[in-house]
């Protein structure tokens, strides 16, 4: 499995994982304000019984959309730890490029452009007429982890014989 195949397989099952978190969160909100609104429609009605078996249904229906995100958010735990498994097992290589001074590592961005907090720190100079979100150069190879976290991949590697040509 290449580089850019297993960060694209982590991004997906981190950013589906958030996801589902996220979703799992609002239904609870929304059970909970149901929970209250039954409360307050039970003291006001006086046809208790059919109204109570209504609000039980909804909130039936509540817990059933918990669970299924409950579950899913389990697979993406074992996918997780499967992933550990495999890192432990198969070390994702890193670049094989030396880190000499002279040279220049340029990065794309997968899913969104150069803007705060969307690339590492310490970029060297940015191109945005590469690629659909453009490209970002740094001094050193970035490591898997900030690969990952902000959903970059190498575009190339240039010598770079005069380095402050570089600094912007």
């Amino acid at each position: 499995m290449s580089n850019v195949q297993y960060e694209k397989i982590t991004g997906s099952i981190y950013n589906l994982r958030k996801a589902y978190k996220n979703r799992r969160d609002e239904v609870v909100k929304e059970l909970i304000e149901s929970v209250a609104e039954i409360e307050l429609s039970t003291h006001a009605m006086a046809e208790r019984n059919e109204q109570d078996y209504l609000f039980l249904s909804i909130i039936k229906l509540h817990i059933e959309k918990i669970q299924e995100l409950q579950s899913k958010m389990e697979l993406l735990d074992d996918l997780k730890d499967k992933q550990k498994l495999i890192e432990m097992n198969f070390p994702v290589e890193t670049h094989a490029v030396d880190c000499g001074e002279n040279k220049i590592y340029w990065y794309t961005y997968r899913h969104r452009g150069f803007s705060l907090g969307s690339q590492p720190k310490d970029f060297i100079r940015h191109d945005g007429s590469v690629s659909k979100f453009g490209a970002t150069a740094y001094r050193r190879p970035l490591t898997h982890d900030e690969l990952v976290e902000y959903e970059m991949h190498l575009y190339k590697v240039e010598e770079g014989n005069n380095p402050a040509e570089w600094v912007k």
